[in-house]
Protein backbone atom coordinates (compact mmCIF):
# COMPACT_ATOMS: atom_id res chain seq x y z
CA UNK A 1 0.00 0.00 0.00
CA UNK A 2 2.76 2.51 1.04
CA UNK A 3 5.43 1.51 -1.30
CA UNK A 4 5.61 3.56 -4.99
CA UNK A 5 3.83 2.39 -7.98
CA UNK A 6 6.25 0.71 -9.65
CA UNK A 7 6.70 -2.12 -7.41
CA UNK A 8 2.87 -2.88 -7.04
CA UNK A 9 2.28 -0.50 -4.43
CA UNK A 10 -0.42 2.17 -4.13
CA UNK A 11 2.05 4.66 -3.70
CA UNK A 12 0.10 6.34 -0.72
CA UNK A 13 2.45 8.10 1.84
CA UNK A 14 2.80 6.91 5.16
CA UNK A 15 0.37 9.18 7.26
CA UNK A 16 2.11 9.31 10.37
CA UNK A 17 5.53 9.68 8.87
CA UNK A 18 3.79 12.73 6.74
CA UNK A 19 2.51 14.24 9.96
CA UNK A 20 5.68 13.45 11.97
CA UNK A 21 7.87 15.31 8.97
CA UNK A 22 5.60 18.17 9.26
CA UNK A 23 5.83 18.90 12.69
CA UNK A 24 9.88 18.68 12.12
CA UNK A 25 9.43 21.15 9.37
CA UNK A 26 7.01 23.67 11.68
CA UNK A 27 9.92 23.73 14.45
CA UNK A 28 12.38 24.35 12.29
CA UNK A 29 10.62 27.30 10.44
CA UNK A 30 8.93 28.73 12.73
CA UNK A 31 11.59 27.34 16.19
CA UNK A 32 14.12 30.62 15.98
CA UNK A 33 12.01 33.42 14.31
CA UNK A 34 10.73 36.37 16.24
CA UNK A 35 7.23 35.63 15.88
CA UNK A 36 4.30 34.44 17.86
CA UNK A 37 4.34 30.95 16.87
CA UNK A 38 7.92 31.02 17.40
CA UNK A 39 7.31 32.57 20.64
CA UNK A 40 4.77 29.94 21.76
CA UNK A 41 7.07 27.31 20.66
CA UNK A 42 9.88 28.67 22.30
CA UNK A 43 7.87 28.60 25.58
CA UNK A 44 6.37 25.61 25.16
CA UNK A 45 9.78 24.10 24.70
CA UNK A 46 11.05 25.57 28.14
CA UNK A 47 8.39 24.67 30.13
CA UNK A 48 8.32 21.18 28.69
CA UNK A 49 12.52 20.95 29.77
CA UNK A 50 11.27 22.74 33.27
CA UNK A 51 8.69 19.64 33.67
CA UNK A 52 11.06 17.22 32.79
CA UNK A 53 13.99 18.53 34.79
CA UNK A 54 17.08 16.30 33.76
CA UNK A 55 18.82 19.53 32.58
CA UNK A 56 19.44 17.35 28.97
CA UNK A 57 18.42 19.19 25.44
CA UNK A 58 15.06 18.83 24.63
CA UNK A 59 14.48 15.94 22.65
CA UNK A 60 17.49 13.95 24.07
CA UNK A 61 16.09 12.16 27.13
CA UNK A 62 14.97 9.21 26.14
CA UNK A 63 11.26 8.76 25.20
CA UNK A 64 10.47 5.70 26.88
CA UNK A 65 12.05 6.70 29.96
CA UNK A 66 10.64 10.58 30.80
CA UNK A 67 7.85 10.33 28.66
CA UNK A 68 5.80 9.67 31.93
CA UNK A 69 6.48 12.97 33.29
CA UNK A 70 5.69 15.15 29.95
CA UNK A 71 2.10 16.40 29.91
CA UNK A 72 0.25 15.55 26.73
CA UNK A 73 1.22 18.01 24.26
CA UNK A 74 2.19 18.61 20.61
CA UNK A 75 5.73 18.66 21.40
CA UNK A 76 5.67 15.63 23.37
CA UNK A 77 4.50 14.01 20.33
CA UNK A 78 7.18 15.61 18.30
CA UNK A 79 9.49 14.22 20.68
CA UNK A 80 8.07 10.59 20.18
CA UNK A 81 8.32 11.09 16.63
CA UNK A 82 11.85 11.62 16.14
CA UNK A 83 12.87 9.11 18.55
CA UNK A 84 11.07 6.22 16.97
CA UNK A 85 12.68 7.26 13.52
CA UNK A 86 16.11 7.82 15.36
CA UNK A 87 16.03 11.69 14.16
CA UNK A 88 17.84 14.48 16.29
CA UNK A 89 16.67 17.97 15.90
CA UNK A 90 18.68 20.67 16.93
CA UNK A 91 17.66 23.36 18.73
CA UNK A 92 19.18 26.78 20.58
CA UNK A 93 16.35 26.42 23.56
CA UNK A 94 18.29 27.25 26.36
CA UNK A 95 18.53 24.08 29.06
CA UNK A 96 18.63 24.09 33.17
CA UNK A 97 22.18 24.50 34.48
CA UNK A 98 23.56 22.74 37.04
CA UNK A 99 24.61 25.39 40.30
CA UNK A 100 28.29 23.84 40.79
CA UNK A 101 30.28 21.59 39.51
CA UNK A 102 29.17 18.91 42.13
CA UNK A 103 25.56 19.08 41.39
CA UNK A 104 23.05 16.51 40.03
CA UNK A 105 19.59 16.71 38.05
CA UNK A 106 17.35 14.35 40.53
CA UNK A 107 15.28 13.58 37.76
CA UNK A 108 18.35 12.24 36.12
CA UNK A 109 19.80 10.83 39.35
CA UNK A 110 15.96 9.38 40.54
CA UNK A 111 15.88 7.64 36.35
CA UNK A 112 19.88 6.21 37.01
CA UNK A 113 18.65 4.80 40.46
CA UNK A 114 16.21 2.59 38.50
CA UNK A 115 12.96 4.23 39.39
CA UNK A 116 10.39 4.02 36.14
CA UNK A 117 6.98 4.81 35.36
CA UNK A 118 4.53 5.79 38.04
CA UNK A 119 6.98 5.97 40.73
CA UNK A 120 9.59 8.36 38.62
CA UNK A 121 6.46 10.76 37.70
CA UNK A 122 5.58 10.57 41.48
CA UNK A 123 9.09 11.94 42.49
CA UNK A 124 8.62 13.96 40.03
CA UNK A 125 5.14 15.74 40.98
CA UNK A 126 7.03 15.92 44.43
CA UNK A 127 10.10 17.79 42.69
CA UNK A 128 8.24 20.47 41.10
CA UNK A 129 5.51 20.87 44.04
CA UNK A 130 9.16 21.98 46.14
CA UNK A 131 10.51 23.70 43.33
CA UNK A 132 13.71 21.63 43.02
CA UNK A 133 15.44 20.73 40.08
CA UNK A 134 18.73 20.03 41.41
CA UNK A 135 20.07 18.51 44.56
CA UNK A 136 21.72 21.88 45.51
CA UNK A 137 17.99 23.18 45.73
CA UNK A 138 17.67 20.69 48.49
CA UNK A 139 20.87 21.12 50.50
CA UNK A 140 22.22 23.86 53.23
CA UNK A 141 24.90 25.66 51.22
CA UNK A 142 27.68 23.48 52.56
CA UNK A 143 26.26 20.31 50.67
CA UNK A 144 26.06 18.01 53.94
CA UNK A 145 22.52 18.25 55.21
CA UNK A 146 19.05 18.13 53.90
CA UNK A 147 17.09 21.54 54.14
CA UNK A 148 14.75 20.91 57.05
CA UNK A 149 11.89 22.38 54.34
CA UNK A 150 13.01 19.51 51.54
CA UNK A 151 12.94 16.43 54.28
CA UNK A 152 9.47 17.67 55.34
CA UNK A 153 8.30 18.36 51.74
CA UNK A 154 7.37 22.10 51.89
CA UNK A 155 8.35 24.46 49.77
CA UNK A 156 11.51 27.00 50.31
CA UNK A 157 10.77 30.64 49.07
CA UNK A 158 14.14 31.76 49.93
Amino acid sequence: MYGPIQSQGLGVKDLYVLKGLTWLKTLMQHGDRDTVTGHLIRQSMELLQLELGTGNSLFLDDYATFEFLATDCWLKHVWRFQQELELRLQHATPVLTLQSTSDSFLMSLFADAGFVGESLRVLNQCRCFIQATTVADLVQANGDQLCEDAWWGRRNDS
